[in-house]
């Protein structure tokens, strides 16, 4: 929201697009799905992809974003361009499982990234939707 205050919607829209692009371009199989979740959010499925991997791409995501160097000057960043807060969360799911709780350790997760300064990625410590019985 901070970028489109700065810039406009039509220049947020497009650094969105940018962004999109970039995250589908790091994507490594064709079962690997980016898609918007909402504002300036989005969804990374990685079907088969264990926390290590999954953390190696989001380091991957978040390093070409910033080659990008789109510029913020208000970014809440230090390096004065579009960076990225990630959250990781990985689960073995099985037919008894609610989808909505690794969607909630995600976004917990992205809120970490943020409260500790932005541009980081931070992995859930859940892991199997069971764990949470």
């Amino acid at each position: 929201m901070l970028y489109n205050d700065t810039y406009g919607h039509q220049a947020g829209d497009n650094c969105l697009q940018q962004i999109a692009l970039t995250v589908r371009n790091c994507l490594n199989y064709p079962t690997h799905i980016v898609a918007r979740y909402g504002g300036e959010e989005f969804a990374v499925i990685l079907p088969k992809t264990d926390r290590k991997d999954a953390y190696s791409l989001a380091e991957k995501i978040s390093n070409k974003i910033k080659y990008l160097a789109i510029k913020h000057i208000n970014s809440q960043v230090k390096l004065g361009i579009v960076t990225v807060s990630i959250g990781v969360s990985c689960t073995v799911p099985n037919h008894q499982d609610n989808p909505a709780i690794l969607v909630s350790s995600a976004d917990e997760a992205i809120y970490q990234s943020k409260a500790q300064g932005r541009d980081r990625i931070t992995i859930s410590p859940f892991f199997n939707f069971n764990s949470s019985k």
